[in-house]
């Protein structure tokens, strides 16, 4: 709009990346599911040269599965009535804040979406006026395609308005092509065919979608080998697809890399085999479940560098019995220690010599017997095995005074008796020198304490280990750490959590007897490298507690959960309008994540399970 700052309006570019995630994110009920005409596959419409495609194959169909899902339901519980409304006045302020030639706008204000094809891509196709790589977006409206043409219309006019300008129409195979720039001097274009819409800031983008829909046979990013194996792998064909080219990012890049040092880099760390990556969403796959996603990182030949660290056994799942019955969530990890480690020794040492051979130093000076110092390979790798364990706690009830969520980390070991004699050394010498008080007995286990007021980066900012203990009263004061040895792992995580786990040893009841963990053990694979369980419905309670407290504290929110603190950052929404959560907790259930490596990539799956 004339008078204002252009730098803060976003391009037409820009608008057309936001009108996919509205719609992809928004799906809501505003479509019909009327037929439209039929296209060929998205990959056959877009170069080998594409980087990025987002791909829905029926957005009506996308739209009425949502609709079975509990997502859908929450939305229109009435509970949830004041929120969602609020929600909604706050989404057209902002839609009535952008400028009024920003298609999204237009599209919101029209009230109209798609009833077939929406794809978005970003393809590497060299244009001599942007600077960014060139965007193309398809749409098929189906009936609504009247509608749209005049949304179009209207947009374009108010783009002259507010400074851009029309530029000369291209006629390509009988196909009209409207051309322009908008204020931001960023040129683009669009045409129809049929019921289908097709726009971009890149002409000969659109010019070669025109003519692969005329037939044309020139390859195209469904010749790619990487992208058809894994398409067949996982089966792009779902509600909902994406694909990351990152083979094609990776050859960019070294082609500008003269000395080849980039070259060095991704060899070293085994990235330069990557092909892609793709992932399928089928959303709403049985009653009992809301979706399932399905993707594949596409390796091409063996496994190196941190590929080859990172890369998990495919076995069966080892539930150790020390996993508290009230775990959120657990992740548990099929990682040969010793070879990941000895893998980014190699890494390492391709790099820097000079650094990897620092971890072969002793961490702890020769004993007055004259044994040697303890070194990280010799005393603590060698004694671990196959196996690492990562468990979400939750404290609750909830409070700012105590960390409302916490972790335990836990990592098998082949030798207890060797790998604690290391560990207690190491403990006495180092993590708590001249304090007897460090250690305690509990059950037959030794937990080492590590007090984190001793630790600079424990502490408040600026903090002494005095002033620590004398901070102000209600001020948050973090937990002591502490790590144990048991028959099968050592634990590491916050003082109460280890004892929690190692109370649980003797308890009647943990983790395996609790029927969400054994439902979502039975929906994936029996044999997998890598598998993550979440009760949904417990995690979803301390989100909605975080965001229930942030509209009075939202510095303590944040706090509470930084890795959560993005969800409440820079909005405007009444989050205290939500409802109670005891009210709506029957609509979560459990999430499941499972990896499992093979010769052509890391496969992985993920879904979530109602509760039953």
């Amino acid at each position: 709009m004339k008078g204002t700052n252009v730098k803060s309006r976003p391009s037409l570019c820009h608008n057309l990346l936001l009108i996919t995630a509205c719609i992809t994110n928004l799906i809501s009920c505003f479509c019909s599911t009327a037929k439209a005409v039929n296209l060929p596959d998205s990959a056959k419409l877009l170069p080998p040269e594409t980087v990025f495609v987002i791909d829905v194959k029926d957005f009506g169909k996308l739209d009425a599965n949502f609709k079975k899902t509990n997502f859908y339901r929450l939305y229109k519980d009435p509970q949830m009535a004041a929120f969602v409304e609020h929600a909604k006045a706050k989404w057209h302020e902002k839609i009535k804040e952008i400028d009024e030639n920003n298609f999204l706008r237009a599209l919101a204000d029209a009230g109209i979406w798609p009833q077939g094809r929406l794809t978005m891509a970003f393809v590497d196709i060299e244009s001599k006026d942007i600077n960014e790589t060139p965007m193309l977006f398809i749409a098929q409206w189906g009936t609504n395609v009247s509608k749209i043409k005049e949304t179009v219309s209207k947009s374009m006019e108010k783009n002259i308005e507010l400074g851009g300008h029309k530029t000369p129409d291209i006629n390509f195979q009988g196909i009209k092509i409207e051309t322009a720039v908008d204020e931001q001097k960023t040129p683009f274009g669009y045409c129809f065919i049929d019921d289908t819409f097709i726009s971009g800031t890149s002409i000969e983008a659109i010019k070669f979608a025109l003519a692969q829909i005329k037939g044309a046979t020139s390859p195209t990013l469904a010749d790619d080998n990487n992208y058809l194996n894994t398409a067949k792998a996982i089966g792009l064909q779902n509600d909902m697809t994406i694909y990351i080219n990152i083979s094609h990012l990776i050859k960019k890049e070294l082609a500008k890399d003269a000395q080849g040092r980039l070259q060095t880099t991704f060899s070293n760390l085994g990235v330069d085999r990557i092909g892609g990556f793709g992932a399928a969403l089928e959303m709403a796959p049985t009653p009992a479940e809301p979706y399932k996603v399905k993707a594949l990182l596409k390796i091409n030949g063996s496994k190196t560098g941190i590929l080859k660290a990172l890369e998990p056994k495919t076995s069966a799942l080892n539930v150790p019995r020390f996993i508290p019955a009230d775990t959120a969530s657990v992740g548990l990890f099929n990682l040969d220690m010793k070879q990941s480690f000895d893998e980014m020794i190699k890494v390492l040492t391709m790099f820097n010599p000079s650094i990897a051979s620092i971890l072969y130093n002793p961490l702890t000076q020769p004993g007055s017997d004259g044994t040697p110092g303890l070194t990280v390979k010799a005393d603590i790798i060698d004694h671990l095995s196959t196996g690492a364990v990562v468990i979400q706690l939750l404290n609750k009830p909830f409070s700012e005074k105590i960390p409302p969520s916490d972790y335990l980390v836990a990592l098998a070991t082949s030798n207890r008796n060797a790998l604690e004699k290391s560990l207690a050394k190491l403990h006495e010498q180092m993590l708590a020198a001249n304090d007897p008080e460090a250690k305690r007995e509990l059950l037959g286990h030794t937990l080492y304490l590590i007090k984190t007021g001793s630790m600079p980066f424990m502490r408040s900012r600026g903090a002494t280990p005095m002033q620590q203990e004398n901070e102000q009263p209600g001020t948050p004061k973090i937990p002591n750490v502490a790590f144990t040895v048991t028959d099968t792992h050592v634990i590491l995580g916050f003082e109460a959590s280890v004892e929690k786990a190692v109370r649980t040893l003797k308890a009647s009841e943990s983790l395996k007897d609790k029927r969400w963990f054994n439902q979502a053990r039975a929906s994936i694979p029996s044999q997998t490298g890598i598998a993550n369980f979440e009760n949904t419905q417990a995690t979803a309670e301390f989100l909605w507690w975080l965001l229930k407290k942030s509209k009075d504290n939202p510095a303590g929110a944040g706090m509470s959960a930084p890795t959560a603190s993005y969800l409440i950052d820079d909005t405007d929404l009444d989050f205290s309008l939500l409802p109670e959560y005891e009210k709506v907790k029957d609509y979560f259930g459990t999430s499941t994540f499972s990896l499992i490596s093979a010769d052509d990539g890391f496969y992985m799956e993920s879904g979530m399970i109602n509760q039953l």
